[in-house]
């Protein structure tokens, strides 16, 4: 018996037309059914090979779309990595985050909310998740370059950053110490001054005294009348 299943050509190396909004909505959803068999962690010729049995399986969705030949497994795992790239931008630009120099936000499109669709919910600004893509991006768009795609999940704190975050810390409680020992100072400097004050005030009496007594008027009736020896 005869196979019914759609063949792909051998992928041509030659500029092929823009793809439809039809075809990029196809490969996003067929992407969001079948994300668990089309990324996941990278490993053995086994996973590898069920990849691109889906992938291919990709391609025979796109091309039974609108019939145009969209290459294989390696065109289809490109494609998707350029379009999450450009649907990740497009949301950062319709949230305000990506516009600059007075710019506008995009108009909705419907290709790329599919693709938004099909991308893991945990996925934010910056940082793209292994179950978004996998493969390097091609170079379809001529006005922009997209970056390579991931290959490993979020970076996580390294210990050199936990290092540093103890150091800062540290020097934080070692400055909260010294800015106590500085009031203490403060505290003891006050009251040092207000003794000295009180000092000063007595001091004060005590000369006034000895002027008063030092011109005080001497009664000799009474040297007269000591007693003579």
């Amino acid at each position: 018996m005869a196979s019914t299943s759609t063949t792909i050509p051998a992928e041509k190396k030659v500029r092929q037309s823009k793809w439809d909004d039809e075809e990029v909505i196809a490969l996003a959803a067929y992407v969001k059914d079948h994300r668990s068999h089309l990324f996941g962690s990278a490993g053995g010729h086994g996973i590898e090979k069920v990849k691109r049995r889906h992938w291919e399986e990709a391609a025979r969705v796109v091309l039974s779309t609108k019939g145009k030949t969209r290459g294989g497994a390696d065109a289809m795992r490109k494609k998707w990595a350029d379009i999450s790239y450009r649907a990740k931008k497009y949301r950062r630009n319709r949230n305000g985050k990506g516009i600059t120099g007075g710019g506008s936000q995009p108009a909705y499109n419907a290709s790329l909310e599919a693709v938004l669709d099909a991308l893991p919910d945990v996925i934010t600004d910056g940082i793209t998740t292994l179950a978004s893509c996998e493969t390097v991006p091609s170079m379809e768009s001529q006005d922009e370059m997209t970056p390579a795609a991931c290959s490993a999940p979020p970076l996580k704190p390294t210990k050199k950053r936990k290092r540093a975050k103890g150091r800062d810390v540290e020097l934080l409680e070692l400055n909260q110490q010294l800015l106590g020992i500085e009031k203490q100072k403060l505290r003891y400097e006050e009251k040092k001054l207000e003794n000295q004050a009180k000092i000063y005030e007595v001091l004060k009496q005590i000369n006034a005294n000895l002027e008063r007594l030092v011109h005080m008027p001497v009664d000799l009736s009474l040297l007269n009348a000591l007693p003579e020896q």
